[in-house]
């Protein structure tokens, strides 16, 4: 692996890989950090969140883009 090669790497942890890990880890630390917020949306929002994680897991979506769109937390605030 060559030094531009190594770089072009380094760059691409840096600016996708790494932020995405850093919001999947700061969701997990309030979904199981939380007990009474994960029963909640449980409860209320699950099928929501079988969806958004389905999104999440067939690459249509990221942690980071979630993190970052306030709509995306009046979804699960509405309470129907």
């Amino acid at each position: 692996m060559g030094p531009e090669t190594g770089g072009i790497y380094r760059g691409y942890l840096e600016s996708i890989v790494l932020p995405e890990l850093r919001s999947a880890r700061a969701a997990a630390s309030l979904f199981y950090g939380l007990p009474f917020l994960r029963k909640t949306v449980l409860r209320r929002k699950g099928q929501l969140l079988c969806e958004v994680l389905t999104d999440l897991f067939l690459g249509k979506s990221s942690y980071r883009e979630l993190s970052t769109r306030p709509l995306n937390y009046l979804k699960f605030l509405r309470i129907r």
